[in-house]
């Protein structure tokens, strides 16, 4: 074991009730496992058995969703000290239901299923730790979902570009990702999003020329 990666994990609040010299113990005897994943990586493919928790340590990962007509929809991102797979593991079925893919290169700190209860029952702040951040993730992802479902995809594209006028203080505001990136941030298809610009500019909503768009009239 390299000792940057124990200080990576020494800065995982969820391990921080762990004593050092048994997170030692857990990593040389194998019951912790350490996993690197390089840019664009897969990690889980959607319907994968989830059968243990795996903790970032660095990088960040997507997790998104295919829709009826293919397209890849982005649906969140997690980063250093989330939790991947702690709301399927005791599942009654405990299958992925999305993918997760590697957005930069991303380490992980892996506990089975068998080693995890182990730990519940010897460490309770642990458990306490472990049940606080899966419940607060369920519910940061929950209001994700319902935002994106709530709002059309109009109202997605109008909240962005204003917000984009906001932190540019200009008119016309330049976008700062191209159209594919700005569609998986509001989990619409690419081909959705241009089709309602299209609209948009039809209506003299706005007008785009490349990646510029000028804000005319977003009340109507």
């Amino acid at each position: 074991m390299k000792q940057d990666e124990l200080n990576q994990i020494l800065q995982i609040r969820l391990l921080q009730s762990v004593p050092q010299e048994k997170m030692t113990s857990l990593l040389e005897c194998g019951q912790w496992t350490i996993q690197r994943y390089n840019k664009s990586k897969i990690i889980h493919l959607q319907n994968d058995t989830c059968t243990k928790i795996e903790v970032i340590l660095t990088g960040k990962v997507l997790i998104d969703n295919l829709d009826a007509q293919g397209n890849l929809i982005a649906i969140t991102q997690s980063t250093v000290g989330d939790i991947l797979g702690g709301n399927l593991l005791f599942s009654s079925s405990s299958m992925y239901p999305m993918t997760i893919t590697a957005q930069a290169t991303t380490t992980l700190l892996s506990i089975q299923k068998s080693v995890l209860l182990s730990m519940f029952q010897d460490n309770t702040p642990f458990l306490a730790n472990f049940l606080q951040q899966i419940s607060d993730n369920t519910q940061i992802l929950s209001t994700k979902i319902i935002n994106h479902i709530h709002k059309t995809i109009r109202k997605k594209i109008i909240t962005y570009l204003t917000s984009q006028q906001q932190l540019q203080k200009k008119n016309p505001i330049t976008l700062p990702i191209t159209k594919k990136k700005m569609a998986e941030s509001m989990s619409i298809a690419r081909t959705s999003l241009s089709r309602e610009l299209m609209k948009m500019h039809k209506e003299k909503m706005i007008t785009v020329n490349r990646n510029e768009v000028t804000l005319i009239n977003l009340n109507k």
